[in-house]
């Protein structure tokens, strides 16, 4: 961990998600949303990382059964999309439904947003600490330009969706509402296990290929995030 105090190690650690929650709650203009239910659906997202942990380390145990080489490209695809990927962003996006889906505060559709990332953040902050303490501030350094935007980013598109779906059920379209929540999760899955990927991805290409993704990723999700702002409309009319 180094000589690093623990109150800069906390900082580090928290600074940045909380930097990102902050910005998203403001961008939604119309209505904020209750500061006491933000802070509980962070709460829930950090405990989703324990049936997260659970699930990884049961998809992990299976995926060595295979008997495939550690650096094997194939068990690195299928540990970071099916196992990691699918894991946490579902745990991810059940921290931010359950105390949300009937709430009468979810009345516009950018306030799905707000809740996945509130949900995501509390997860990411969670791992966070964990593994500023344990590798240093170094590490947290590095997870604030990378890790606390990928979960930003994911949560975004989980939270766009989440708002679309609650807006189809609404107004009966029970086949969309179901295809949103599948489009979010196909979407925020695909960008956390391509980003997982290519870091565990030993090679220059995977760096080049990484850092363009980091890149590419982060101006469409924003540009997404703002495109979804101007256009929110109230779920229930």
């Amino acid at each position: 961990m180094g000589t690093e105090s623990p109150l800069a190690l906390l900082l580090i650690a928290l600074i940045p998600p909380l930097f990102f929650l902050v910005y998203i709650y403001r961008q939604d203009d119309i209505e904020s949303e209750p500061r006491g239910m933000i802070a509980g659906i962070i709460g829930l997202g950090a405990l989703s990382a324990i049936p997260a942990v659970i699930l990884e380390s049961i998809g992990i145990g299976f995926l060595s059964r295979l008997g495939l080489p550690e650096d094997s490209i194939i068990l690195l695809l299928l540990e970071n999309f099916l196992v990691v990927g699918i894991s946490e962003e579902i745990c991810k996006y059940w921290g931010g439904r359950l105390t949300t889906w009937k709430s009468p505060e979810f009345n516009y559709r950018f306030d799905g947003i707000v809740y996945m990332v509130s949900s995501a953040i509390g997860f990411a902050a969670l791992e966070n600490v964990l593994y500023v303490f344990e590798y240093g501030f170094h590490t947290g350094v590095m997870r604030a330009i990378l890790s606390i935007p990928l979960h930003t980013i994911c949560g975004m598109f989980l939270g766009y969706y989440y708002g679309e779906g609650k807006y189809l059920l609404m107004h009966g379209d029970k086949a969309g509402s179901r295809n949103a929540f599948w489009k979010g999760l196909v979407i925020a899955v695909a960008i956390h296990g391509a980003y997982d990927f290519l870091a565990s991805v030993s090679s220059l290409v995977g760096l080049v290929l990484f850092v363009v993704l980091v890149i590419v990723v982060d101006i469409v999700a924003f540009r997404f995030m703002k495109n979804a702002e101007k256009a929110d409309s109230p779920i229930y009319e």
